[in-house]
Order: structure tokens, then sequence, then C-alpha cells
């Protein structure tokens, strides 16, 4: 017999009871994933972009979803693990225009679930999540899957970029204004981009994701 399984409603914030054999409308906020595993739980359907906050600073529009098909189990080796996918199409800013680009981003998860202690011994072919504690936020799960799936450098395909010279003219040298959210001027420079005086300039996110990922190989 199947059981039911007790959920945080992920968008009313209140206590709910469903049966395992369903599918979820929606996704619960908290979850276990040790046990998740033990039970063989398959979680499938659709998390909003606008409550990815530190996502958020890498996209020009937090508007639509994110789709998940996640598959929790334990391996042949006694590993709890979590397999599946996340498909998000994302709104980046090229690095090179700095004008929207559309993104399609998807991703196969392959994830051993560990305690900080057992880390050494994860399997080489999972990526760590790490469990220190019996619950974990899904859509933090989900969170750093898209981060960590962005490109070093969000630009165009070669010859979609909408950069301007000076005299109007296509090039990759000269000035392009407009498409900036930091406001003031852009000059493109052999592809590189760096913004005249205007309103504060933030640090790149993209630059703070190419250290990310620097940092989490040397863990590896």
């Amino acid at each position: 017999m199947c059981e039911l399984i007790q959920i945080k409603n992920f968008d009313k914030g209140f206590n709910c009871l469903y049966h395992c054999a369903f599918m979820l409308k929606q996704l619960p906020e908290l979850i276990e994933p040790l046990r998740l595993a033990e039970k063989h739980r398959v979680l499938k359907g659709e998390l909003p972009l606008s409550r990815m906050d530190r996502l958020a600073d890498f996209l020009l529009d937090s508007s639509g979803t994110v789709a998940i098909d996640l598959e929790f189990s334990i391996d042949a080796n006694r590993w709890s693990v979590v397999k599946g996918k996340v498909e998000a199409q994302l709104m980046l800013q090229c690095q090179r225009c700095m004008e929207a680009m559309e993104y399609p981003l998807r991703l196969r998860v392959n994830l051993g679930i560990v305690s900080s202690a057992d880390l050494p011994r994860l399997p080489e072919q999972y990526e760590p999540l790490l469990l220190d504690t019996e619950q974990l936020a899904l859509i933090d799960i989900v969170e750093d899957e898209l981060i960590l799936g962005l490109p070093d450098v969000a630009s165009h395909k070669p010859g979609d970029c909408e950069v301007k010279a000076a005299g109007g003219k296509s090039g990759k040298g000269g000035k392009v204004r407009g498409g900036n959210r930091t406001g003031g001027t852009v000059e493109i420079n052999a592809g590189a981009a760096t913004e005249s005086p205007g309103k504060p300039e933030r640090e790149n996110p993209f630059k703070v994701l190419e250290q990310l990922k620097s940092n989490k190989k040397d863990k590896d």
C-alpha cells in the first residue's frame, strides 16, 4: 500500500496530504532527500524563476518557470541519489553587445546525497548534494543547478550581435547605446565591454560565476 506523505504547499504555505501515486500540481517547498530516495519518489512540475533571488543577478527578466523532473532513489552501491533533468528558457544579457539574448538551458541532474563527512567517499560520477540537515529547500537545489549550468560568459552566436560601430555600421569596434541596465555608454573593443560613468557599476555576475565554478573544481 502506498503511504500518504505530508508536504508544505509551495505557493500557499499550508500543509497538505498527497497520495504518492499522483503527480503533484504544486511542488513541496521543503523536502527530505534521504526519505524520498528510500521511497523512490519522483518530483515533477514547475517552479517560478521569480523566487530564485541568486539566479536573478544573471537574468534580464525573471518571469517564466523552470520545469523539473527529478527521481530520488538508491543506487546499486547504496548511495542515495537524485537523477533527472531541469529545463528553463532564460533571458540573459550578452556581454559583447549588452543586448538581451534568449538562452535555453537543459541540464541533466546526477547528484549524490551526501554529508560533509562522507563527501570524500562520493563516487566521481555524482555531483554532491550536501545534506547536513534533514530537510532542504527544493527551490535551492534547482537554483544551484541552474546557476552552475550558466555559460561562463553569456554571448550571442557569432554574427547575431547587434554591435554598432561609429557611423552606424555593424562591427566589432565603436560604441553602442541602449540595452544597458547600468546606464552610460558601452565601449566595444575586441569583444570586451567597459562602461563610462553613469549609474554605479555593479560586479559582473558572470565573473562571480566563473569564480564559483573555479572554486567548485578545486573542491572536487
